[in-house]
């Protein structure tokens, strides 16, 4: 009868036990997903500067695909006499290019560093001064051609309270995910109107798995 008793009350003990144990499951990782602006200096046909922005996601391991829009524009130096002694300086703009690109390509973490490459397909709109004579006309032309890029960002390593003002003011509460970061772009497309500029990125998003 004892035996009984005491095998009761433990069965009863470790159903309770078991019942009060609370079991958490495992939290989703968050989506890496970033978005960019750069600003750049490069050249073409001619030097200029460049523009853009970007939409990144990241998916699998180290998968990336990118949509994106980069302008840039190239100039030339002349002058123009305002008297016959005295030459004044001139920019005129000899071209403009425009590029829609969808990229794909592998991008690679290491704590708070990430460096990525990536190539697709892009529609072009390409502007261009042609000179007849002395005068000079503007022409246009709809491309197709393969956009490129190579980045390196920097962004924080663990999760922190996102701050605003030059991160000077904490605006939630908790430590979250979403963040700022800063790289180095190099970036342009090979067609008819080819360039390739280097410049500097800054991101808002989720950059890494937390």
């Amino acid at each position: 009868m004892n035996k009984y008793l005491l095998f009761l009350i433990f069965f009863i003990y470790n159903t309770f036990a078991q019942d009060s144990i609370k079991v958490d499951s495992p939290k989703k990782p968050n989506p890496i997903i970033f978005a960019d602006f750069d600003v750049s200096f490069g050249g073409a046909e001619y030097a200029g500067w460049g523009i853009g922005g970007s939409v990144s996601y990241q998916f699998f391991e180290t998968d990336l695909v990118t949509a994106r829009i980069r302008g840039f524009g190239s100039y030339t130096s002349e002058y123009v006499l305002l008297t016959p002694m005295t030459p004044f300086p001139v920019f005129r703009k000899n071209e403009t290019i425009v590029d829609y690109g969808l990229l794909y390509g592998k991008r690679w973490i290491n704590g708070g560093t990430s460096f990525s490459v990536s190539a697709g397909i892009a529609a072009i709109r390409y502007q261009y001064s042609q000179r007849v004579g002395d005068d000079y006309y503007r022409r246009e032309e709809n491309l197709t051609g393969i956009p490129y890029e190579l980045n390196v960002k920097f962004f924080k390593k663990v999760k922190r309270r996102y701050r605003a003002y030059w991160w000077l003011i904490p605006v939630t509460k908790q430590k979250v995910a979403f963040g700022r970061s800063f790289g180095f772009k190099l970036s342009g497309t090979i067609s008819k109107a080819n360039y390739c500029s280097l410049g500097i990125s800054f991101g808002l998003g989720t950059h890494k798995k937390y």
